[in-house]
């Protein structure tokens, strides 16, 4: 199978047991994974309807990019409290379990309609909302941690933002649409206010910045920072680039969307 959604349906459509876990091939788990999010599921279990949990993830630091993106989704706004990289302190509610490094219900996911088969991004938020229709909590632990080697270099970690960012209308168009309509209704009267000579100031500005992160990205890669005060320093100017190409991608498939007939 090519499509990650249908390739996990099946294993649910085969499973016989009552608990089912999802890593990737590209991820390392601990040692103890498999005791951590069991041990977890079987305490919130008894405290509500629970459909199954999961563990944080980072990228291994093998690379001064890879160091300043972890040290990145440290921060609010490099996680976003996505459960993808936000690390609590203690479970906590989420709406979605990344199955890079989760625990599943079995008997919940045969609840459900189950994962598209034909997603091969966002298949685990779109099976999040199914289970959460159904009146099942999800939860968010502090740990397991899993390393996710998702990307050799940093424009293979850009790429594949992007592609989430463009994926982010597959998950909830809804939200998607009143904010990309509602930015282009105020670009439109911000342009009109203003006149065209400051809207092309405007595009000189982002063309300007895009000049400038992609110049100060090529010097750092030349560089080894080795204080803490450089690699944090770093970690911001990667995780705005991240941010830069997640919402580059989604902004493209607003406008893929409206071309559409």
């Amino acid at each position: 199978m090519n499509q990650i959604g249908g390739a996990r349906q099946w294993i649910v459509d085969h499973c016989t047991t009552d608990l089912l876990l999802f890593t990737d091939g590209d991820c390392e788990v601990p040692n103890n994974w498999v005791s951590q999010l069991l041990k977890a599921y079987i305490k919130l279990r008894d405290q509500d309807l629970t459909g199954g949990v999961c563990g944080p993830n980072r990228l291994p630091e093998n690379s001064v990019w890879q160091k300043s993106i972890n040290l990145f989704m440290d921060s609010s706004l490099g996680h976003g409290f996505s459960p993808q990289a936000y690390k609590p302190n203690r479970p906590v509610r989420t709406d979605h379990l990344p199955t890079t490094n989760a625990l599943f219900s079995v008997s919940a996911l045969k609840e459900t309609e189950g994962f598209k088969s034909d997603w091969m991004v966002g298949e685990d938020v779109q099976m999040g909302r199914q289970l959460r229709d159904r009146g099942y909590a999800l939860w968010l632990l502090p740990s397991p941690i899993v390393f996710n080697d998702c990307a050799e270099h940093f424009d293979g970690w850009i790429l594949r933002m992007r592609k989430f960012g463009s994926a982010r209308w597959l998950h909830s168009p809804w939200t998607s649409w009143p904010l990309f309509l509602g930015g282009l209704l105020l670009a439109s009267v911000l342009a009109y206010l203003l006149g065209p000579w400051a809207f092309l100031a405007g595009i000189l500005l982002l063309l300007s910045f895009e000049v400038l992160i992609r110049t100060l990205k090529s010097w750092m890669e030349r560089k080894t920072p080795a204080s803490p005060f450089s690699i944090k320093g770093a970690a911001y100017l990667y995780g705005l680039f991240t941010l830069r190409s997640y919402f580059l991608g989604w902004i493209q498939q607003g406008f893929y969307f409206l071309r559409r007939p």
